[in-house]
């Protein structure tokens, strides 16, 4: 979900400069690469501090694989020089949350990410591998979020939409009672 995630959002990015509101959507792409950047950060080092045996793994993979983990790591641990600041956390707290790894929850059966995975297990899971680095989608992981969509926000379509509709009422009502303060453009 991460790695689909992070890459939509920074071709968003890229297409954000052709746009109309080109600065918005780049302010609103950065706060998304900042709540993605600390949610990686912290998954990561909450599944070492929960399933040691993720530590291992890690430990076993290639050096250039092992110092992008760290990479990710560091900018969230104040000791050290590559740490990116406590506002990190701020906008993930603004932003969005990924399912954290809990070994407690997990052993009951009860962890966030399981009834989603246990859905999606039989379905045939499919990457698309390209040969350029970085450019890997693993469109498993989507199926594995549409399955929690459907189990844990299905009521979300309805409050999704009435948040640009409440701000735009709020908008209108608040330019009406200040007369000549915006500009409209068609």
């Amino acid at each position: 979900m991460m790695s689909n995630d992070c890459q939509r959002s920074v071709e968003l990015m890229v297409d954000a400069e052709e746009s109309p509101d080109a600065g918005a959507l780049r302010l609103m792409l950065f706060r998304q690469h900042a709540a993605m950047v600390w949610e990686g950060a912290e998954y990561i080092r909450k599944a070492i501090h929960e399933h040691p045996e993720v530590m291992g793994f890690i430990e076993a993979l290639p050096q250039d694989a092992k110092d992008k983990c760290d990479e990710i790591l560091s900018c969230i641990d104040s000791a050290s020089p590559r740490y990116l600041g406590s506002w990190l956390a701020a906008r993930r707290n603004t932003t969005y949350h990924y399912p954290k790894p809990d070994r407690k929850l997990w052993l009951q059966g009860k962890e966030e990410i399981q009834p989603p995975l246990a859905k999606a297990a039989p379905n045939e899971g499919t990457v698309r591998l390209t040969g350029a680095q970085g450019d890997t989608r693993f469109w498993f992981a989507d199926e594995v979020i549409a399955q929690w969509f459907q189990e844990s926000h299905a009521d979300l379509h309805g409050p999704l939409l009435a948040i640009p509709q409440f701000a735009e009422m709020a908008f209108y009502a608040y330019s009406a009672a200040r007369p000549g303060l915006f500009t409209f453009e068609p």
